[in-house]
């Protein structure tokens, strides 16, 4: 697909800059921009905006229903994905002894709101084994030889770019009578979510809407069950129960924006080509001499490509690659190069940064 007028149009900044972040924050469409001004703008009238701005959002919720192939469900708006995660383990009616299912190489946000509930409520918390970044079905299927409640799992590991296969691993743990949570913040736009009970993300990464709005989209039979831990005057029941009070109008409206300017090419579309991309980038980094750092295979390389920092980088190499007005993620912590492209990524910008790299040193 030809990128060019879409960047002209929609993201001025890629005409003097590589970008390759998307994993840490994205771009925001000029739509998105547009449309955060005019909402701002509508909130000058007080009650006056509150009709348009709530059909705003039902637009909203409906847009993220179709993105992840559902067809009907719950959406509620929150101020991040943490905070849609946190609500969410805290409004789930636990019962004493019930099991909940995470992976070591998650991010603490997905990791710590259900440590915080399963020691207050006296649940068990199994945590899978990394296997370097890769979530192996076999260890899941063996958590899920006792019955679960909740497994939560992200859809594409952060750590080390590993997406899940997440249809079987739903099938696995609706046969151990739980219910699965998909943390998409890195997946939601670029993979397939939609094979999960309960969905958290955000808008300000693969769907370029404006930082920050979260969202916790839910099943009908899971929202229904759940014991909301926050309320407020503009709450409903359910998922939209935990919006707790009036939701983050401004961006969310920005993120409706932006979701109508990307769904005109096609979501199907758009994530093969962050597929496409995400490969190149694994290529031309390895011709370039770049190890990548975990064993990846073709249907489990998502959208984040890692490579070791060879020993002796620059401890300002970020710094440096920003200078040139190229964007990646050097993580010294973990020794890596984080590379994450999107789909209208062109060939030049991925050069552009192992040829900086190389001058580097």
């Amino acid at each position: 697909m030809n990128w060019s007028a879409f960047r002209q149009r929609e993201l001025p900044f890629l005409e003097e800059a590589s970008y390759l972040d998307y994993a840490l924050r994205g771009l925001v469409t000029q739509s998105s921009l547009e449309a955060c001004e005019l909402a701002l703008a509508a909130c000058a009238r007080g009650r006056e905006a509150r009709p348009q701005q709530a059909l705003a959002l039902e637009r909203l919720r409906a847009s993220l229903l179709g993105l992840v192939g559902w067809g009907d469900g719950q959406v509620g708006f929150t101020a991040n994905t943490t905070t849609a995660i946190a609500l969410l383990a805290g409004s789930i009616p636990w019962r004493p002894g019930d099991r909940i299912v995470v992976h070591a190489d998650e991010v603490l946000g997905n990791r710590l709101p259900w440590r915080a509930v399963s020691k207050r409520f006296g649940l068990e918390l199994v945590e899978l084994p990394s296997r370097e970044g890769r979530l192996e079905l076999e260890d899941l299927a063996e958590a899920c030889q006792e019955p679960v409640a909740w497994a939560s799992l992200a859809a594409v590991s952060l750590g080390s770019g590993d997406i899940r296969p997440l249809t079987e691993v739903r099938e696995i743990v609706h046969s151990a009578g739980g219910r699965l949570c998909v943390d998409a913040a890195q997946g939601i736009g670029c993979v397939p979510v939609g094979a999960a009970d309960a969905i958290v993300g955000s808008g300000r990464k693969w769907l370029c809407g404006p930082p920050e709005v979260g969202f916790l989209l839910m099943r009908d039979a899971a929202a229904e069950s759940l014991i909301p831990l926050s309320a407020g005057a503009c709450s409903g029941t359910g998922a939209r129960a935990l919006e707790g009070g009036v939701p983050p109008l401004v961006p969310a409206i920005g993120l409706l924006a932006s979701l109508e300017v990307l769904g005109e090419f096609g979501w199907e579309e758009l994530q093969a080509g962050v597929q496409e991309r995400s490969r190149r980038v694994l290529e031309l980094g390895q011709a370039a001499g770049w190890k990548p750092c975990y064993p990846h295979k073709l249907d489990r390389q998502g959208p984040l490509v890692h490579f070791a920092l060879p020993e002796g980088s620059p401890p300002d190499l970020e710094a440096q690659l920003e200078a040139r007005k190229i964007f990646a993620r050097v993580l010294p912590d973990q020794g890596t190069l984080r590379v994450s492209p999107h789909a209208w990524t062109t060939e030049a910008e991925i050069q552009a940064l192992f040829a900086a790299l190389a001058d580097i040193g």
